[in-house]
């Protein structure tokens, strides 16, 4: 699966998640969507200690999928916070909503000496192929 993900500043935010597509054909397709209807006016040129630039900061990402999703995928994001950044890491998409919750909650639970330990993780509905505009909050 294809994740479209846009790279904000982890002063200012968390990377947002603009969709999840089937082919790679349907992510560039929503990619350059995306920059042409924010060229003019993007709610997100100002950011700290980042110089925005649509062509680099909007990217296709592959990631995991585990099940057989018909129309909704569910996302497991972990946050990682610390010294005012916020940084979103998107870990796996999963086809039933509760083995989604399950792995967020084991996610935010494990403790490893390796990896540091997630502070918060979500799990978001996504319809395939649907293009997203998060805006600033």
């Amino acid at each position: 699966m294809h994740l479209l993900e846009r790279e904000i500043s982890p002063y200012t935010g968390a990377n947002l998640c603009l969709g999840v597509f089937d082919s790679r054909e349907a992510a560039e397709m929503a990619k350059a969507r995306y920059r042409q209807t924010l060229a003019s006016n993007d709610p997100w040129r100002d950011q700290a200690y980042h110089q925005v630039d649509l062509a680099a900061d909007v990217r296709i990402v592959e990631i995991e999928v585990v099940g057989h999703p018909e129309t909704e995928l569910h996302l497991v994001s972990a946050y990682y916070e610390g010294f005012g950044q916020c940084v979103r890491r998107f870990v796996i998409l999963h086809a039933q909503r509760d083995a989604a919750d399950a792995h967020a909650l084991a996610l935010q639970e494990q403790e490893s000496e390796t990896e540091e330990m997630a502070n918060d993780c979500e799990v978001e509905t996504l319809v395939i192929n649907r293009l997203l505009f998060p805006s600033p909050k």
